[in-house]
C-alpha cells in the first residue's frame, strides 16, 4: 500500500509529514517507475496520463493547502482593524452641550419673562444682566452689545420663567429679545470651583496627554503595515509550496510560510493592542472633560439651593 493511500485510510505510521509530503514522496517514487525502460510503451503512456489526471486534485488533499491563504486573513484582520477605529474615533460620545440661548419673551407692569424654565435649570432667586446686540453688517468684527440692566428670577415653570426688574441703565429699557446672561453670586468657602484641568496625584492621568496618545496610534499602524509585509510573504511562500516538485523544497517553503505568519500575527496582535490603547485614551479623555464640566458647572450653581426656594408657581 502505498504513503499516500495508508494516510488517506488512516493506516500510515509516519509521524511528523503531512498529506502533502507524503503526496510529493509517492509522486517522485510513481515518476522513477514511470519512466523505468522495463514498462511497455503503452503502459507507460497510460500511467503518465493518470497521474497528470491525478496530480491536480492530490495537490489540493493536503490540510496545509487546504488553509485559507495568508492575505486572505490580513485582509479580514484589516476590516477587523477599521471597524475597531471607527467604533472608538467615530461613535457618539459626550460632550458639552451649548444649551439654549435666554431671552426676553415679552415685559408687562415690571414683570420680565423669559423664556428659560426649570427644565433648563433656572432656580428662584437667580440673578440675570440683560443686554442688547448690536449688529454691523458692514463691520461684523465690531459688534457689540449694550447693558441694559439686572434682572432677578421670581416664579419658575418647566418652560419659561418671570423675573422682577432690579435696575436699569439710563432710559433704556428692557425689550422683548434682548439677550440675558446669567450674573454669579458670590461663593461660600467651604464651596471649591472644579479644574478641568487639574491632574490629580496618582491618577495616571499625566500618561493621557496628546503626544502619548498619536505615540500609540502612529506605533500601532506602522505595527500594522508590518504585519502587512510579513503577510507577503508568507503568501508567497504558500504558493511556492503549492508548486513545489520535491519534498525537501515542499518542506522548507512551508517552514518559510509558518515562520512569516507567526511573525505576521505577532506584529497584528500588537498593532491591535496598540490602537485599542490609543483610541481607549482618547475616549477616556473626552469623557474627563465632559465630567469635568458638569463638576463646573454644579458647583457654580451650588450656592442657589442654599438660599433661595423655588415657587414652581404656573402662570
Amino acid at each position: 500500500m502505498s504513503l499516500y493511500r495508508q494516510l488517506s485510510t488512516g493506516k500510515c505510521h509516519h509521524r511528523g509529514m503531512t498529506l502533502r509530503d507524503l503526496e510529493l514522496t509517492e509522486i517522485s517514487q510513481n515518476t522513477s517507475a514511470m519512466f523505468s525502460p522495463k514498462l511497455p510503451k503503452r503502459r507507460w503512456y497510460i500511467r503518465m496520463n493518470s497521474y497528470f489526471q491525478s496530480a491536480p486534485i492530490n495537490r489540493n488533499l493536503s490540510p496545509f493547502c487546504q488553509k485559507q491563504r495568508p492575505l486572505s486573513a490580513y485582509r479580514k484582520y484589516i476590516a477587523y482593524t477599521i471597524f475597531l477605529l471607527s467604533s472608538f474615533f467615530f461613535c457618539v460620545s459626550p460632550t458639552q452641550a451649548e444649551g439654549e440661548a435666554g431671552y426676553v419673551i415679552t415685559t408687562d407692569n415690571g414683570q420680565v419673562y423669559l423664556n428659560l424654565g426649570t427644565k433648563h435649570g433656572i432656580e428662584t432667586g437667580m440673578l440675570f444682566s440683560v443686554y442688547r446686540p448690536l449688529f454691523n453688517v458692514y463691520r461684523p468684527k465690531e459688534n457689540a452689545a449694550i447693558d441694559i440692566g439686572k434682572i432677578k428670577v421670581t416664579q419658575v415653570s418647566s418652560e419659561a420663567s418671570v423675573a422682577s426688574i432690579l435696575s436699569q441703565k439710563g432710559n433704556m429699557e428692557i425689550m422683548a429679545g434682548d439677550r440675558i446672561e446669567i450674573i454669579q453670586p458670590e461663593r461660600k468657602s467651604e464651596n471649591q470651583l472644579a479644574l478641568p484641568q487639574l491632574t490629580l496625584p496618582k491618577s495616571g492621568n499625566k500618561f493621557n496627554n496628546h503626544k502619548i496618545r498619536w505615540l500609540f496610534l502612529e506605533t500601532g499602524i506602522v505595527a500594522l503595515g508590518s504585519a502587512g509585509y510579513f503577510y507577503q510573504l508568507a503568501d508567497k511562500a504558500y504558493s511556492k509550496y503549492k508548486r513545489a516538485n520535491s519534498s525537501d523544497e515542499a518542506l522548507s517553503h512551508r517552514k518559510e510560510t509558518e515562520l512569516n505568519d507567526k511573525r505576521a500575527k505577532i506584529a497584528l496582535g500588537a498593532s491591535l493592542a496598540l490602537i485599542s490603547i490609543s483610541a481607549y485614551l482618547w475616549q477616556r479623555e473626552t469623557v474627563k472633560k465632559h465630567d469635568s464640566f458638569i463638576s463646573f458647572l454644579s458647583s457654580h450653581l451650588e450656592p442657589y439651593n442654599y438660599n433661595e426656594i423655588r415657587l414652581g408657581a404656573k402662570f
